[in-house]
């Protein structure tokens, strides 16, 4: 990795260390995403487990999408963190919508899906939900409150036909969460701002979805609060791990800190390339990621996206570098 003494920005300080020999800083190479955020998760996982507390631990990601693979990690190893300058996957309205779909064919009596999900569609709102809702209630199973919903009167079609694909592809939730969200996106596109990446978030879940053997368990595992529950934490206390952006950082140190995702497109962001200034901004602020460090710096990155990885012009490649 080049050295800051390479920038062809004049730096006339010398930063040195005054607490004497420490961890060197590891750079660890992943295959994909995936598989960085669950070694991080599981890296957490046996240092807690060594006595230290979550709250030694940042995690700092370049942008707020970047880190969804690595909060998947951490809600499917129940480890409390805290998300700073974003918007959290569980807490993203898109994502709340998506799972109130799913929610209402695992159960006819989860009234706060119901409400969300029925809500989504034009001219429905709280009154004609609550008017669907204790009809459906009354049937003894989905299936049986997905019929009384589709004679109901004032309801339509479309509203029971996304219940129905869904309910379809239960046991293979990879698929029943890609078809929730195909059929409501049209919807959710007209609802929500920056639309392409929000849908993002849904091919996250389909990936993720393939790991649970049907609906219920993919639900169980990232579904922790009821479905208008605002807070991203995943436990009470004070002792929770920090999922943070770079630029909600300066000031802030931890410990043990992860730099995540520092691959190309991210260090520097892709919209920087060709722009010499903006360039040496990126460089600035991959600096600030790693200097908010304590005591053990560790950068991670996939290869998923490209073959061998640049730092600035230079390159590294091996696993645990």
């Amino acid at each position: 990795m080049p050295t800051l003494s390479e920038s062809p920005l004049e730096y006339d300080r010398m930063l040195r260390a005054h607490r004497g020999v420490g961890i060197k800083p590891r750079l660890v190479d992943f295959e994909s995403d995936l598989e960085e955020a669950s070694w991080i998760g599981d890296d957490l996982i046996e240092r807690h487990s060594e006595g230290a507390d979550w709250g030694d631990h940042m995690i700092l990601t370049r942008t707020a999408w970047g880190s969804r693979p690595v909060e998947t990690a951490l809600i499917e190893r129940r480890i409390p963190y805290q998300f700073i300058g974003g918007m959290s996957l569980l807490q993203s309205a898109h994502v709340k919508d998506l799972l109130s779909l799913l929610r209402c064919t695992v159960s006819h009596r989860d009234e706060l899906a119901w409400v969300r999900y029925l809500t989504l569609w034009p001219r429905i709102g709280d009154v004609t939900a609550q008017r669907f809702i204790a009809d459906v209630a009354e049937a003894p199973d989905v299936p049986g409150a997905i019929e009384r919903l589709r004679s109901a009167p004032g309801s339509r079609p479309e509203i029971v036909a996304g219940l129905e694909q869904v309910l379809k592809s239960w046991e293979s939730p990879e698929v029943a969460v890609y078809v929730a969200s195909m059929y409501l996106e049209p919807i959710l596109e007209n609802r929500y701002d920056h639309w392409e990446a929000r849908r993002k978030d849904f091919d996250l879940l389909v990936r993720i979805a393939e790991r649970h053997p049907d609906v219920l368990h993919f639900l169980e595992t990232y579904t922790l609060d009821p479905i208008s529950a605002s807070s991203v934490e995943t436990v009470e206390g004070d002792d929770k791990v920090t999922l943070i952006t770079v630029h909600s950082a300066k000031g802030t140190e931890s410990q043990v800190c992860y730099v995540i995702r520092a691959e190309p497109g991210i260090y520097p962001h892709s919209r920087s390339l060709g722009d010499k200034d903006q360039e040496e901004e990126e460089r600035r602020v991959l600096y600030v990621a790693m200097t908010r460090a304590e005591d053990e710096l560790i950068i991670t990155r996939s290869n998923s996206s490209s073959g061998r990885l640049v730092f600035f012009g230079g390159t590294s490649g091996g696993h645990g570098a």
